[in-house]
């Protein structure tokens, strides 16, 4: 999805203001705070009751001397119930409220369904970042955000329900009562911040997707990917290119692939390896660190690509740091899998094949593309509906296409590269999982194809 990390970014400030909302209402009156001081839900005249202050005002932890801020609010009883009798010690002058326990059953259980939601929408925030890159992270974030939602809304219906018919009890006896702006404000605020997460964290699951014609699921940008990529590359090529980004980075990808090709498929140190979309080239320098490219003692060819000419300047910036021998043991060039001719890649590989190509995130970045293909046979198709095949016409017999992913899983792959018919599931790198709901999924996947 194009819109996938601004949708789940804006997903986590909704969730990030729920969260804060929660706590200044939930920390009112059980701690002495400016910030919070301000937050009641019912204030009403209770001069001479009991023990009641001239004008009292009840909070989720106590009942406050009244006045423009909480004061005087004594020691803080967790779930303190609404219920005048009891809080003051008498019932007298309180007729409507003598025996009336609705009350206090109303304003507990508020309690106890605000301390729920909070918990459920702190689970939201921190599983709200798999969003970002997943839609699996999107969808248990939606579920997350779904029940914090949900105990928000009754816990909004019961301090609604309590205080309305608290302030009309009060007036009824010809008392004076208000309702509390703050408190009531911030708790349907919340619920507001919430809802608005929660169909948010569920368009990241896949809310604004659209069938392909190869039985996958695909998603396309209204906007040019592609200029967003370029702007990017200038960016980190501006300020520090030996800090640049290496994708997928925190599930150590580009060190588990070069491991995965060295130990898991054996690839001689002096095969072809061609990586499409090489961007600040980390993942073929990782392999040429492992022993792959041209070298005294090999003659292999590692050679990384890139439609943006940006991103292949950021690249051999990245390689003149790490003192790589550009255009020998690596190469660098500009090439655009979509539109570009093999034969501009030159070598023996144009007739023969390569023995692996290497996607990193690029059929992710590709499937953002709303741009068709054109030409004879293109058929309208669009850009991430031909590039399966135009991967797969790149391998030699017997190679393999190893592809990265962070919005597709390892079954949507397989439908992706194996409809024609030409490469066949081999073997998938080990990430990290988590577990939900029964279910176990991971933050990213790498799938290993081979042609035959």
């Amino acid at each position: 999805m194009a819109g996938r990390p601004i949708l789940a970014i804006a997903s986590l400030i909704f969730t990030a203001g729920a969260v804060v909302l929660l706590f200044f209402i939930i920390l009112s009156g059980a701690i002495n705070a400016p910030s919070v001081n301000h937050v009641w839900f019912l204030q009403a005249d209770t001069q001479g009751i009991g023990s009641a202050p001239s004008q009292a005002q009840w909070t989720l932890w106590s009942v406050c001397d009244g006045g423009t801020v909480n004061m005087n609010c004594g020691k803080a009883k967790p779930a303190y119930p609404f219920d005048p009798p009891s809080n003051f010690g008498t019932a007298n002058g309180l007729d409507p409220f003598n025996g009336m326990k609705k009350y206090y059953y109303l304003s507990r259980f508020s309690f106890a369904f605000f301390l729920i939601s909070l918990v459920f929408s702190v689970c939201t925030f921190f599983t709200g970042f798999l969003a970002v890159c997943t839609r699996l992270g999107g969808g248990l974030s939606g579920v997350f955000a779904t029940f914090a939602l949900f105990f928000q809304t009754l816990t909004a219906a019961l301090v609604t329900a309590w205080t309305v018919m608290g302030r009309n009890a009060f007036r009824s006896i010809g008392r004076s009562a208000k309702l509390g702006s703050y408190g009531l404000g911030l708790t349907w605020a919340a619920m507001a911040c919430l809802l608005i997460s929660t169909i948010l964290f569920f368009l990241v699951c896949g809310g604004s997707s659209r069938k392909s014609r190869g039985g996958g699921e695909a998603v396309a940008s209204s906007g040019s990917s592609f200029k967003r990529w370029d702007s990017f590359y200038t960016t980190e090529l501006s300020s520090a290119p030996s800090e640049s980004t290496d994708w997928f980075s925190t599930s150590n990808a580009t060190r588990r692939i070069t491991t995965y090709t060295r130990e898991t498929l054996q690839l001689p140190l002096g095969s072809s390896i061609l990586d499409l979309g090489c961007g600040n080239g980390r993942l073929v320098f990782s392999l040429a660190e492992a022993g792959f490219g041209a070298s005294s003692t090999a003659k292999g060819r590692l050679l990384g690509v890139d439609y943006s000419e940006t991103a292949v300047q950021l690249a051999r910036e990245v390689g003149r740091g790490l003192g790589y021998e550009l255009g020998r043991q690596v190469e660098l060039r500009k090439w655009d899998v979509l539109k570009g001719d093999v034969k501009e890649l030159g070598g023996l590989e144009v007739e023969a094949g390569w023995d692996l190509v290497l996607d990193k995130g690029t059929f992710d970045a590709v499937c953002l593309s709303t741009e068709e293909e054109t030409g004879e046979g293109a058929g309208g198709r669009r850009a991430y509906e031909t590039y399966p095949e135009k991967v797969a016409g790149l391998v030699k017999s017997g190679g393999r296409v190893l592809v990265t992913s962070c919005n597709w899983t390892e079954e949507e792959l397989k439908v992706w590269f194996e409809r024609d018919g030409t490469l066949k599931l081999e073997g998938q790198i080990e990430y990290p999982t988590f577990k939900f709901g029964g279910k176990t999924g991971q933050a990213v996947c790498s799938v290993c194809f081979r042609k035959d």
